[in-house]
């Protein structure tokens, strides 16, 4: 099984010359997997060892496991009267005496008065009071004898029941306690690596390191990073916050997108585009970009710890991680069947934008696009990879290229728990995800190098957009005071 792992790992990350934080992950991955497949099942998600001596107990670390989908439900109280709940009875999350009196009503064609107004109140103390009201309020709710399973709800009604247990358990302050299971740490020849996670099973938010959790050994790693101590809790929290801050920064929904499928640019509108000059081209699709550029940058702005980055490594970030970030997001905005790309609210093939004259950068954004697109990301794998795009440590001019490091294993550490659900048959993955990086940065690289060679070119380029300029261009010089030059650095606006 050893030699299985080894062998996929160096065919996807023989590639990774020149990206020593990959290779670095690379290593940590073959060696974690190796450990994971020694030490559990096949189908198990975390590793727990038959036998553990003191020195290998000491190289573990303790998870609490994901609770159950029942379990999960259960922290919703009763929909009808407000007691503890125990599932989702008839189509509604109710208790068992609630479940019960509306079993009963449905054998019996009951047919209650109530001896009021028909408004009371039911809750936990006075819900016998009235059968009539609790009754209505079944009904009002949606219980019904036809309602279906939660397994067989639709992803749209699960991720709302979801939410709502989210933002109970958020209320509740409520911490997993149950049986712990083990993930092992890396060795200390290894870079840090990542544990494995679960598809939408909601975070326990207020999930917090047990004091029985084994803290690792210190290792030796030569940059100093332990391996991070992380409760699934956390990582499904990350999963959550960093998904809901992708979507609030798309432009367009997944059912928005399907449904501009048929929706293509015909001759006559794509000449209205091919009339314009080069440099004027160019600059309307700098101005589409644009508003792009700013979900992106709200996007990270809103990742779990960016913001606590200082500032240089913020706005480093940015500068090199956004237009990467703009690729990404391109895959769902791709038709794979057509190789069409939505642009300026409808489709267009990539003769399309052959005016630009940069038929290389193009094809490849388009190859890349695609294959990114054909992954069949979900929507939580799709926010997880953006975010571990954007949060690079590799960098040049970090300041503090530990704080990021830290931050990214902790999102990657999620996207790894995330792919293990969603691709639970396909150990490799996480590491077919991981390596379109190199790819995406060799794209981005070459815009830079194009819209360097678009400056030379035509001196007097009209202006384009302040963000776009900021990010992508060279910053201007300027004459100083003394008859010299230096450059200007607007990098404060972009987080302002």
């Amino acid at each position: 099984m050893e030699c299985i792992v080894s062998s996929w790992s160096e065919d996807v990350f023989g590639d990774m010359e020149g990206f020593p934080i990959l290779q670095g992950r690379a290593a940590a991955l073959r060696q974690t997997d190796q450990e994971i497949f020694r030490l559990q099942p096949p189908k198990s998600l975390f590793p727990l060892p038959e036998q553990s001596s003191d020195s290998e107990g000491a190289n573990l670390i303790v998870i609490p496991p994901k609770m159950s989908s029942k379990a999960q439900i259960e922290t919703i109280p009763c929909k009808i009267c407000g007691d503890k709940s125990s599932g989702i009875h008839y189509g509604v999350i109710t208790c068992e005496g609630c479940k019960g009196f509306f079993r009963r009503s449905q054998q019996n064609n009951a047919a209650y008065s109530c001896p009021r107004n028909k408004n009371c109140q039911i809750d936990g103390t006075n819900r016998n009071r009235c059968q009539h009201c609790r009754l209505q309020k079944c009904l009002t709710l949606g219980m019904s004898r036809d309602a279906v399973k939660f397994g067989r709800m639709s992803k749209k009604q699960r991720d709302t029941l979801y939410m709502e247990i989210l933002r109970q358990q958020k209320e509740q302050g409520k911490t997993n306690e149950a049986e712990a299971t083990y993930i092992p740490s890396p060795p200390a020849t290894t870079k840090p690596a990542f544990p494995y996670e679960p598809q939408y099973p909601l975070p326990d938010t207020s999930a917090e390191i047990p004091p029985k959790m084994i803290k690792p050994p210190n290792n030796g790693l030569s940059n100093g990073l332990a391996y991070a101590m992380i409760t699934e809790g956390e990582i499904l929290q990350i999963t959550f916050d960093i998904t809901e801050a992708y979507q609030k920064t798309t432009k367009y929904t997944i059912s928005d997108i399907q449904s501009l499928w048929s929706e293509y640019h015909t001759e006559m509108t794509a000449q209205k585009y091919r009339s314009m000059a080069r440099v004027d081209f160019w600059k309307f699709c700098a101005d589409q970009i644009t508003g792009c550029i700013q979900m992106v940058v709200e996007f990270a702005k809103n990742i779990p710890g960016f913001m606590d980055l200082c500032q240089n490594d913020q706005i480093i970030l940015l500068k090199t991680g956004c237009f990467e970030n703009l690729l990404v997001r391109m895959s769902r905005e791709i038709n794979p069947n057509t190789n069409a790309v939505l642009f300026d609210g409808k489709f267009a093939s990539i003769d399309f934008f052959s005016i630009l004259g940069l038929n290389d950068l193009v094809s490849s954004m388009y190859d890349l696009g695609r294959s990114v697109c054909l992954l069949k990301l979900t929507e939580q794998e799709l926010a997880l990879f953006c975010a571990v795009v954007l949060v690079s440590a590799d960098r040049p001019g970090l300041r503090e290229p530990m704080a990021v490091e830290k931050l990214q294993e902790k999102i990657i550490q999620a996207l790894r728990y995330q792919v293990s659900q969603t691709h639970p048959a396909e150990p490799s993955f996480l590491a077919k995800i991981l390596m379109k990086m190199p790819n995406l940065r060799s794209v981005a690289a070459r815009h830079m190098e194009e819209l360097a060679a678009l400056k030379m070119q035509s001196p007097s380029l009209p202006e384009f957009p302040p963000l776009y300029k900021e990010l992508f261009m060279p910053p201007e010089p300027v004459q100083n005071t003394l008859g010299g030059e230096h450059t200007l650095h607007p990098h404060h606006h972009m987080l302002a």
